[in-house]
């Protein structure tokens, strides 16, 4: 797995316009195949810096993402909005692993925020994972 953590800094008066391109860009790459996790952050003190972190299985598809049409798009729409130019820092991943035990670890694709229980003797919640064998239901 390879994680890459790319810093961008933008010019305040296109905040929204980056945050809408990228979260189009977010929405593509989580679709490629080798992604595991494409993250859109915006730092709480200063509105106008931004990391994502993009994980990937492997160099292959690390380097596959650069190539895709939604990609190429947010690289052409942002550059004139970047207060400078972005930095993409690779990271080799030392935990968690690809495996837990004999199974791959599924990438999270997202949280939930903690959901009222209605009143009743039962209440099912079922959890969707990124992998389908995984699904799994729960019952109290």
């Amino acid at each position: 797995m390879i994680v890459t953590c790319v810093t961008v800094y933008v010019k305040e008066k296109y905040i929204e316009d980056f945050i809408a391109a990228t979260v189009q860009n977010h929405e593509g790459s989580i679709q490629e195949a080798g992604n595991m996790r494409f993250d859109v952050l915006q730092h709480k003190e200063d509105p106008t810096r931004f990391l994502l972190y993009e994980a990937y299985e492997s160099e292959a598809a690390a380097k596959a993402h650069k190539d895709t049409d939604h990609y190429l798009n947010w690289k052409a729409a942002v550059a004139r909005w970047m207060a400078r130019p972005r930095e993409g820092i690779p990271h080799r991943v030392i935990r968690p692993t690809e495996t837990n035990g004999d199974r791959p670890l599924s990438p999270v694709v997202g949280f939930l925020p903690p959901l009222p229980v209605p009143a009743g003797p039962e209440v099912t919640l079922t959890i969707l994972v990124d992998d389908p064998g995984l699904d799994r239901q729960f019952a109290e």
